[in-house]
């Protein structure tokens, strides 16, 4: 969450602004003839935009190769406007929405094996396992309204058929926009059909129909015009999102279409291809090819007789219609506040009522200045997270559960933008509240990864700060293990305030987490659940009796990881014998420096653990092998600019396989820090070193090989550093593959 304050009046909104407790944290699944891919549901659960697609443009509309190299531009241009794509198509006896690239090869290439389907052949379909399907506009806007997707983007929509008022050959795409709330882009009607009389339909049937451009003329596929106008004009994306926007939140069940006229690049060759359509259907009606034959055979047969020419207007026409539909998915995120914009349509479309709605007309109501940003309002996990360890998808009660335990903060940002001066008048500065603390931004970094299930246990104060906290993280956690205290003196919700200068950089911090001294084990919810984790990750913000009851309750059936957090804190688990139990931990050098003062630790001397050349970290590296590594079997030191040094027992059951490699029980080895992009705008460093940790364990809990643990937690923490939120949003679960992660260059030196 980002929340920019300027508050009037605020008191009356803090008491009507969030929703009960009890509602926080009920999670939502997709139907179950949906296996949504991924990165759609990761997207969907975040808020950031996606875009869907159909698939008998694939199947129905191009030859192969030309169906498969059109299919990935699509999905490449609307990825280059950071949107995500969604290509919809029946397999496997389920939905496929978002396919990946061997499903769109599959597609592409067995085009013949899959049937055209409408919303009347999926019952069809689906019952058979065997069978294949192609999704049209009409099963593809059921399709989005299922998985909560708002917009899909296509070349052309059925309609009404020329002489369709004697034959009642109208397209099913006209009624299934009459009653699904999904908006689609696209370059008008099929050119084949009787535009006049669809848009009459469209009209009867309550459908919106909007040119967007620069006058209102209805484009005619091939030509920019029909010779009709569209009941409306928009002007822009913008301008075409705030009416999607306005539609959704009425609750309206029926959808928009925009038409997008033919780019001035394909327009000539478009008219020319326009003129050799009405002897085409003449061909076709003698022929008697009829239905949903009729569309596939004239796009054949324009492509013989223009000879592949329209192919090539065919493709300028989706892949334009693909940006300007991308534009709105990303405008439409902005009004909503991305990334978190959240359609709340989830569970076979039934309408959430948004959350920021309520914040908006509270404080209009109340004359307070509130915008809210990075807020995913879809509670609920998606029910089929790919689990990379063996390639399948699983249930999400099948994949690995992890707890967080310790600090839920709401971070005060002050970023600010000219040179600090003190004593005289007040620092220009933008201030933005945002989430944070040390196990909180693990969580939900490992969630926004992907695989694995995240529990957050921790406390949170009864109000406003606490309330809001609870909604914003519910989309990525598990919160039945949050405690909620009661008012009190330091029982409010923990903050941290931090400024940092105009290059990103930490001035001044000061932290309020008194509430943390609550949390013993008597109150934590940790033992209320039966299913045991396999990692727990602890920060140092709880207190010392609670961090030992963890380590001494679950320390023989999962790995656990403590994140020392600060050099205030560092040294908790270390004053009783509890620390010998751990399997990670992941301090800087100044917390190093506390840990190894603990009186266990008394014959290293502090002054030797420096971090400026190869011979200060060799002596550190051999100072932790002396101290830690005999009991934990993995010490993590992060050291800024140089990169992190690991300390580790090679051969230790708790690690994963792919560790084993190298020589000797004992292994230290220095990864350096890999360069930073030239276009990099560091906007704060605050985030860092807690993404780095939830990417280290993302290639922990995977079993990559080490150097790939590492790289994905050098990746995940430079993401952080471009942005103001602790846990960038912008999480693109596929680059943190193994395989992907290798052409990250990352030196190492044995030390």
């Amino acid at each position: 969450m980002i929340a920019f304050l300027k508050f009037r009046s605020p008191k009356p909104l803090f008491q009507k602004l969030v929703k009960p407790l009890k509602n926080i944290g009920r999670n939502r699944k997709f139907h179950s003839s949906l296996n949504v891919s991924p990165l759609v549901a990761k997207a969907l659960a975040n808020g950031d935009p996606v875009v869907a697609l159909e698939s008998t443009i694939i199947t129905h509309g191009l030859p192969y190769p030309s169906n498969l190299k059109v299919a990935q531009t699509v999905e490449n241009i609307i990825r280059s406007a950071g949107v995500v794509p969604a290509t919809i198509a029946l397999l496997d006896g389920k939905i496929q929405v978002g396919l990946d690239e061997n499903q769109l090869a599959f597609v592409a290439k067995n085009k013949s094996r899959f049937i055209k389907a409408s919303r009347r052949d999926f019952s069809y379909i689906l019952a058979n396992e065997n069978l294949l399907g192609s999704t049209t506009v009409s099963a593809s806007v059921v399709s989005a309204k299922l998985s909560g997707i708002p917009i899909l983007v296509t070349g052309g929509v059925g309609g009404v058929h020329r002489y369709g008022h004697v034959s009642l050959d109208v397209s099913a795409d006209l009624t299934e926009l009459a009653r699904s709330n999904v908006a689609v882009v696209s370059a008008g009607v099929k050119s084949i059909l009787d535009v006049g009389r669809t848009l009459e339909v469209l009209e009867t049937y309550g459908v919106a129909v909007y040119s967007l451009g620069e006058t209102d003329d209805f484009p005619n596929f091939y030509t920019k015009s029909s010779g009709l106008k569209a009941p409306y004009r928009v002007e822009n994306a913008k301008h075409a999102a705030r009416i999607i926007l306005a539609n959704q939140e009425l609750g309206i069940h029926s959808g928009l279409l925009f038409a997008v006229p033919i780019p001035d690049s394909a327009s000539k060759l478009g008219e020319t291809i326009d003129c050799q359509i009405g002897k085409v259907l003449e061909e076709a009606e003698s022929a008697g090819v009829t239905g949903k034959a009729v569309t596939p055979y004239v796009l054949s047969r324009l492509n013989e007789v223009t000879d592949g020419k329209s192919v090539e207007v065919n493709t300028a026409l989706i892949e334009n219609n693909a940006k300007v539909g991308s534009q709105i998915a990303v405008e439409l995120a902005n009004l909503r506040g991305s990334p978190g914009m959240g359609f709340g349509k989830l569970n076979g479309g039934h309408h959430r009522f948004n959350y920021n709605n309520n914040i908006d007309r509270e404080c209009k109501e109340y004359n307070c200045d509130f915008v809210i940003n990075n807020i995913s309002r879809v509670s609920g996990i998606n029910e089929s997270e790919r689990n990379y360890n063996n390639g399948k998808f699983a249930s999400v009660d099948e994949l690995p559960l992890v707890w967080a335990l310790g600090g839920m903060v709401t971070d005060i940002n002050i970023r600010l933008q000219t040179d600090m001066v003190s004593g005289g008048p007040a620092n220009p500065a933008s201030i933005a509240l945002t989430n944070g603390g040390v196990a909180r931004n693990i969580g939900e970094a490992l969630s926004r990864l992907g695989g694995f299930r995240v529990a957050l246990h921790a406390g949170v104060g009864d109000d406003a700060l606490g309330r809001v906290a609870m909604e914003t993280n519910q989309a990525f956690m598990d919160l039945a293990g949050v405690v909620v205290a009661p008012p009190g003196d330091n029982n409010g919700t923990a903050t941290y305030s931090i400024v940092l200068d105009r290059h990103g950089d930490i001035v001044v911090a000061a932290l309020d987490t008194g509430i943390n001294n609550l949390l013993t084990p008597s109150v934590m919810r940790y033992n209320s659940n039966n299913e045991t984790p396999k990692l727990i990750v602890a920060d140092s913000n709880l207190p010392i009796e609670t961090i030992d009851d963890v380590i001494i309750s679950y320390s023989e059936l999962s790995d656990i990881l403590f994140e020392p957090t600060d050099v205030l804190n560092a040294h908790k688990p270390f004053q009783t014998e509890c620390w010998k139990r751990l399997t990670y931990i992941t301090p800087n050098v100044e917390e190093l420096k506390v840990i190894l003062s603990q009186s266990q630790f008394d014959s290293v001397d502090q002054k030797n653990i420096q971090a400026s050349n190869i011979v200060d970290l060799k002596a550190m590296a051999r100072l932790i092998e002396r101290s830690l590594l005999e009991h934990i079997p993995c010490v993590v030191v992060t050291l800024g600019e140089l990169g992190v040094l690991v300390c580790r027992r090679r051969l230790h059951s708790n690690l994963p396989p792919l560790w084993t490699e190298g020589v000797g029980d004992v292994e230290s080895l220095l990864f350096a820090a890999p360069p930073l992009a030239a276009d990099l705008r560091i906007v704060s460093v605050s985030g860092a070193g807690d993404c780095f940790t939830a990417g280290f364990l993302h290639g922990v809990l995977h079993q990559f090989p080490l150097v790939d643990s590492v790289r994905s937690g050098f990746r995940m923490a430079q993401l952080s550093l471009a942005t103001l939120t602790a846990v960038p949003s912008n999480v693109d679960i596929h680059l943190f593959l193994s395989e992907k992660l290798k052409s990250m260059d990352v030196p190492i030196t044995h030390l």
